[in-house]
C-alpha cells in the first residue's frame, strides 16, 4: 500500500470517527458539558435508546420537545413508560424518582 492511500485510508477513518462522535455523543450534540441532567441521565442509562438530536431506539428529545406534551405528561412517560407515541417500540417504565423525572422532563421540554 503506497503512502498516500494509507494517508488516505487514515484521513478517512478519523472523517468517520469524528462524525459518530459529533452525531451520537450528547456532549457534541448541543449539550454542555458537566450538565447535571445529562449526568443523569447517563446514570439512568436514557442514553442508550436516546440522544438529543438524533433518533436512535427511541425519539431525538427534540423531537419530543417538538411534540409539546407537557412536563406532568413527559414524568408520567417516564415514570410509567408509553407505547405507540413514537412508533411501535414501547418504553418499559424507568426507576426514577419522581424529582429525577421531573428533572428530565423539564430538560426535555426546554430543548
Amino acid at each position: 500500500m503506497s503512502k498516500f492511500r494509507k494517508l488516505e485510508y487514515i484521513l478517512l477513518v478519523s472523517i468517520f470517527a469524528l462524525t459518530y462522535i459529533f452525531w451520537f455523543y450528547p456532549t457534541f450534540a448541543g449539550v454542555t458539558p458537566n450538565n447535571p441532567v445529562m449526568d443523569l441521565a447517563q446514570k439512568k442509562s436514557c442514553l442508550a435508546c436516546h440522544n438529543v438530536n438524533v433518533k436512535m431506539v427511541g425519539p431525538a428529545w427534540k423531537d419530543v420537545a417538538k411534540k409539546g406534551e407537557s412536563v406532568e405528561v413527559l414524568v408520567k412517560s417516564i415514570k410509567e413508560g408509553s407505547m405507540g407515541k413514537w412508533g411501535q417500540i414501547p418504553m418499559p417504565p424507568q426507576s426514577v424518582t419522581d424529582a429525577e423525572a421531573k428533572m428530565l422532563a423539564e430538560f426535555i421540554r426546554g430543548l
